[in-house]
């Protein structure tokens, strides 16, 4: 399900980080700058219509915080444990990753 989110948020302009919890959940994260916000969140209404998702808006005066290593406070309060972050690469950032020697051991290549 979350794959679909992370399309249209991609598709849509903005920048995407996935967050799995130890717990398996997954938090899709958009990334706009400031001209952007308002258009996100316009977006997010619609998605939230079309495709039944939930969103949580962090706007640009809000902070998430890191309590400790591994951990995020989300503006609501929500307490969460990250296991793993994914992002999506860009062609030219796919290319350039590719031409490199082999990434030491603890790197994940994009």
């Amino acid at each position: 399900m979350y794959k679909r989110a992370i399309l249209l948020f991609r598709d849509g302009g903005y920048g995407v980080v996935v967050v799995q919890t130890v717990s398996g959940d997954h938090y899709v994260v958009a990334i706009a700058n400031a001209t952007q916000e308002g258009n996100l969140v316009g977006d997010i209404r619609r998605w939230s219509r079309g495709h039944g998702y939930q969103f949580l808006v962090k706007r640009a005066d809000e902070r998430i915080s890191a309590p400790k290593e591994s951990v995020l406070m989300l503006p609501n309060g929500r307490v969460i444990e990250i296991r793993n972050v994914y992002t999506t690469a860009g062609v030219f950032t796919r290319w350039g990753l590719s031409r490199r020697e082999p990434l030491p051991a603890g790197y994940v290549r994009l």
